[in-house]
């Protein structure tokens, strides 16, 4: 019984080791110095489009399945089996910028990326290393502030990976994908 037992034990852990490396490396962003894990979403995709080609776009998508949107940014419901065809399909469109997975953190709450990326940069950065970085991954500058740099990486670059590094540069103070999130609002009910 006992053999029977480790035998099928041993199984099981060969089968999940399987399944893990068919589904490839673990991926994650850092919060700070921190990385923090997520996980694809099998059933959703985020695309980022030029603000001129969102009919083209929807087109190519049943509306049904559009669950959230803005002028340049669709979150789309899509089954397993369609999303590497509707990634080609998309990609072909010219203006079409990105095409990725959702992902969720551990706790379950949804990330959607899309071709930006925010950071801030270390103090004592000069401005030539800014730069140099920038050429180095290909972004352009979309915005600086006292607080942060918004930048976007090129069409269907992997977005997580740049933005782990330039975290990995020790460069920047923080980076990561400028993500869409669900806003909950939940109401607190005194109970006095």
């Amino acid at each position: 019984m006992k053999k029977k037992l480790l035998i099928v034990s041993l199984l099981i852990a060969l089968v999940s080791i399987e399944s893990f490396s068919q589904t490839g490396e673990k991926r994650y962003y850092y919060s700070f110095n921190e990385k923090i894990f997520i996980n694809e979403v099998e059933n959703k995709m985020v695309i980022c489009f030029q603000k001129d080609k969102a009919a083209e776009v929807k087109t190519l998508i049943n509306s049904k399945k559009i669950e959230s949107q803005n002028d340049h940014v669709y979150i789309v419901n899509v089954e397993n089996d369609q999303k590497e065809t509707l990634k080609r399909d998309l990609l072909q469109i010219e203006g079409v910028k990105s095409v990725y997975p959702m992902y969720a953190t551990a706790d379950g709450a949804e990330l959607g990326t899309t071709d930006e990326i925010v950071m801030r940069f270390n103090k004592d950065v000069s401005q030539q290393q800014i730069d140099e970085l920038h050429r180095k991954y290909q972004v352009s500058v979309k915005k600086v502030t006292n607080l942060y740099q918004l930048v976007t990486v090129p069409n269907n670059a992997d977005v997580l990976e740049i933005a782990n590094q330039y975290q990995l540069s020790g460069l920047v103070k923080y980076c990561h994908p400028n993500f869409m999130t669900k806003i909950e609002k939940h109401q607190t009910i005194p109970s006095d």
